[in-house]
């Protein structure tokens, strides 16, 4: 669960998790930030948060698809979670290059909305 969870809502990293009772003190990370953490989990015990990718180089090629996405969320009564944190290079003078994909969506949560 951890940071950014609360029952019932989506969870909350860099951005604010779906739900009627989510509070906007719950939210962490930012893309602005340098840091990494882990996805918060939704508002279940199964409903898992990203994972943390750091890929230190000075070349990188992307030419298929790195995730670290929130899970699903098949219960209909929860939100899901959020996606976690990807991290490529050594710093700013690092290059990337390549047509894949780079990603850390939230899941799907099945909650309704009112």
């Amino acid at each position: 669960k951890g940071k950014g969870f609360r029952a019932g809502c989506g969870g909350s990293y860099g951005g604010r998790g779906g739900g009627l009772d989510q509070a906007d003190d719950m939210t962490y990370g930012s893309i602005e930030q340098r840091d990494v953490d882990y996805g918060s989990g939704g508002g279940s015990s199964t409903c898992r948060g990203g994972g943390i990718i750091v890929v230190q180089a000075d070349v990188i090629t992307v030419d298929g698809s790195i995730t670290a996405e929130g899970g699903i969320c098949n219960d209909r009564t929860y939100g899901a979670g959020s996606g976690g944190s990807i991290m490529l290079g050594r710093n700013s003078s690092s290059q990337i290059s390549g047509v894949g994909t780079v990603s850390a969506n939230g899941g799907w949560g099945l909650k309704p909305l009112p």
